[in-house]
């Protein structure tokens, strides 16, 4: 569901970056002789890669704090769902038993990993991209 949900929201922003390319780069690539899968990998992709960072950094934040469709299954008495199946559940299934302390405790961590991870794939690209 959340696959489905998210990838139209992606695509619109890998859609305008490619909308984005020089029409001269396109023209000076065909020139060479790049068509097809050539052209993707080798300019397409390349020129796009900030679009593809940043619709990883959204979709590592947003895996995150999945909330709402696994809420829906449990709810719904799905077998094999568990009500702790993601940290945002586990923090409200804390906070419905009265672990206030603990649910913001959850809360804080998850913010901070969300963090981390996503500064963590920025550097990392941003490092790759130096070495290229």
């Amino acid at each position: 569901m959340i696959t489905w949900g998210w990838t139209g929201y992606n695509m619109l922003i890998i859609y305008s970056a490619l909308q984005t390319i020089p029409a001269e780069v396109m023209e000076a690539a065909a020139l060479d002789g790049c068509s097809g899968w050539r052209l993707a990998w080798a300019v397409k992709i390349p020129l796009v890669r900030p679009a593809l960072v940043l619709t990883t950094i959204f979709s590592i934040i947003g895996t995150a704090q999945l909330y709402t469709e696994p809420a829906v299954l449990v709810s719904a008495r799905i077998p094999g769902v568990d009500p702790k199946f993601s940290p945002i559940m586990n923090a409200t299934l804390g906070m419905d038993v009265g672990g206030q302390n603990l649910a913001a405790a959850q809360s804080v961590v998850l913010a901070l990993i969300t963090l981390v991870l996503s500064f963590g794939f920025l550097k990392y690209n941003q490092r790759k991209g130096a070495m290229a």
